[in-house]
């Protein structure tokens, strides 16, 4: 059976075509609950038991033997490295030539990324779009003589915007946006194949002579290759085999979250306020000084006004609570996509917490609150979400149950640039005038006790 599914098809094509893969590609391994980061398990990784968004503490990485300046978590090497060698020797043994299978090599091209530079990264394409609006429309332009009105403008865009980008750490490494590889679990053996093409996955990998040993050996050592991206492996910490590996490097499953990663959120605040500050600046550069013409008795009088570098000084200078309130205001749209009727007492709450506790024990608690994962986000839910009923082989139809909503169905990845420019456009074609307003649909429904069990 072949599978023709590809982002580049009409929307309708490309739904039936994935489903087909999504349903037939990789069956015959079904026993073997292999890594769904598409339909099941978005998360994984990224989050630890409590509902935190975690990234990795790189005192606990180390380098692959295999593979160019690859990283993965001390553990995870180990693993792979005898999950290697072993699966060599099986191919050995059984006589498979080098050149019969794209999987004897096994060496991983992408494993660990560094968080810290996509977030850069990912920060940098929201300036260039706010740059981009404020160098192109002088009315804007003229708003942002000085740090404090260049806030006004800036948090507009941002509000705007974050119904499609997020824009904190934690949000960032909870999106779409960012990669399962931040997690050190995840092991990619190669890096110019498309995700997206089920008929190259089927090709070149599921009939691979060794494919088959290579999934079910995978499972021996702990791991599980991505059902929709056959060529990545995940380390299963709840597996046995993967937890001997965990004890060899003297830890254990309870101590994994807190020994070998960091909660996202601790340099959200600061990070915030820092963005703020750098973002201004940039746009300095580009535009150190701004002309009036000024009507007087004698005609127009050209006024010149320069702008001037902000510093942490300038951050201070607005107050702790002015930054609390828009940090939690922040943070609030771009978990539930809107301001709703809980907003302004929980707001209250937490000022009032700020002036009795401090910062830092208002944070916690605020962030406490926001790792409550929506119940749409466990495997349990995502499996029944994505469940649409019988798929017949001949017509790529389901039936037996009435489809869901079209956000529940599978969309492709939304290019980051193309979502802000987009919003910019939109932005420049409204009125000058600066009002903050938000965006989205309801708030989702959380669940009391935090994050999903792995």
């Amino acid at each position: 059976m072949d599978f023709f599914g590809q982002n580049r098809l009409t929307t309708r094509i490309a739904f039936e075509e994935k489903a087909l893969f999504k349903e037939y590609g990789m069956s015959k391994y079904g026993n073997l609950d292999l890594s769904d980061f598409l339909y099941k398990n978005p998360y994984y990784g990224k989050i630890d038991n409590k509902g935190y968004s975690i990234i990795p503490n790189t005192q606990h990485i180390k380098p692959f033997r295999t593979g160019k300046d690859n990283y993965g978590l001390d553990f995870v090497v180990d693993a792979y490295e005898a999950f290697r060698a072993s699966f060599i020797i099986e191919a050995s043994d059984r006589g498979i030539s080098t050149l019969s299978s794209n999987l004897i090599k096994l060496v991983p091209t992408i494993s660990l990324l560094d968080f810290e530079n996509l977030y850069y990264q990912h920060t940098r394409i929201i300036f260039e779009q706010v740059y981009s609006l404020l160098s192109s429309d002088i009315l804007f332009r003229k708003k942002a003589c000085d740090y404090k009105s260049f806030l006004n403008i800036y948090f507009w865009f941002l509000e705007d915007s974050l119904g499609i980008v997020p824009f904190t750490r934690t949000g960032f490494a909870l999106s779409h946006f960012c990669a399962p590889n931040i997690s050190g679990l995840v092991i990619d053996l190669q890096s110019t194949d498309p995700a997206d093409n089920d008929l190259l996955k089927k090709n070149k990998y599921i009939d691979d002579p060794l494919f088959d040993a290579y999934v079910r050996k995978a499972a021996q050592y702990g791991f599980s290759v991505d059902k929709n991206v056959p060529w990545r492996l995940v380390a299963r910490i709840n597996e046995p085999e993967m937890q001997f590996f965990l004890k060899l490097n003297g830890s254990s499953r309870n101590e994994l979250f807190e020994k070998y990663y960091l909660k996202t959120y601790i340099g959200d605040y600061n990070n915030f306020k820092q963005n703020s500050i750098d973002f201004y600046n940039s746009f300095i550069e580009g535009f150190p000084q701004e002309t009036y013409a000024i009507p007087s008795n004698e005609g127009l009088i050209v006024h010149k006004q320069d702008r001037y570098y902000a510093n942490q000084k300038s951050i201070n200078d607005m107050g702790e609570v002015y930054w609390l309130e828009k940090y939690f205001h922040f943070k609030y749209v771009e978990k539930f996509s809107q301001v709703d009727k809980r907003f302004k007492n929980l707001s209250r709450k937490y000022m009032i917490m700020f002036k009795r506790r401090g910062l830092e024990k208002t944070l916690e608690k605020m962030e406490k609150m926001f790792s409550k994962q929506p119940l749409n986000i466990s495997p349990e839910a995502r499996k029944q979400m994505f469940n649409y009923g019988y798929l017949s082989i001949e017509t790529a139809i389901y039936s037996g149950k009435e489809l869901q909503d079209t956000s529940q169905k599978l969309t492709s990845d939304v290019n980051l640039a193309k979502a802000i420019a987009s919003m910019a456009a939109i932005k420049t074609a409204r009125s000058a005038a600066v009002s903050a307003k938000g965006t989205g649909t309801t708030s989702a429904v959380l669940r009391p006790g935090g994050g999903y069990s792995y």
